[in-house]
């Protein structure tokens, strides 16, 4: 997860990158803080709760192929944007409840809500991008 937060956070700052300024471009730079802020906190739930973790560090992204974004396709990347933040709520709900004395659990709770929040932003940009 902290490995997904960090490609993530590559994604959303490279999209802030491509659009003009404005309310798209704040908004995706927004997104891409909650990202890396949540690499961190799951970083630091691995070396607090995990024996041996110590060294573990924040990972750097890491992708299969180099992507190179386009304005063109942002319709494509918000509905990936859209698929892949509902996944991870599903994802930080699927496994809050295995913990339930688990002394991480605020942490789990804040990466929940910030997946349920960057869905919900996606598809505001999604709706005010493309009203069709």
């Amino acid at each position: 997860a902290a490995q997904e937060e960090a490609n993530w956070a590559s994604r959303y700052q490279a999209l802030s990158d491509l659009v003009p300024e404005g309310e798209t471009k704040d908004v995706l730079y927004t997104i891409y803080l909650d990202k890396v802020q949540n690499n961190r906190r799951m970083v630091d739930l691995l070396q607090k709760e995990i024996p041996n973790a110590s060294s573990y560090t924040s990972p750097t992204p890491l992708f299969e192929k180099e992507e190179t974004y386009t304005l063109e396709n942002l319709k494509q990347y918000l509905q990936e944007n859209i698929w892949h933040e509902v996944e991870s709520a599903r994802f930080y709900a699927s496994i809050l409840p295995l913990f339930p004395d688990y002394s991480g659990t605020p942490q789990l709770t804040q990466l929940l809500e910030g997946a349920q929040n960057a869905a919900i932003l996606n598809q505001y940009l999604f709706s005010l991008s493309f009203p069709d």
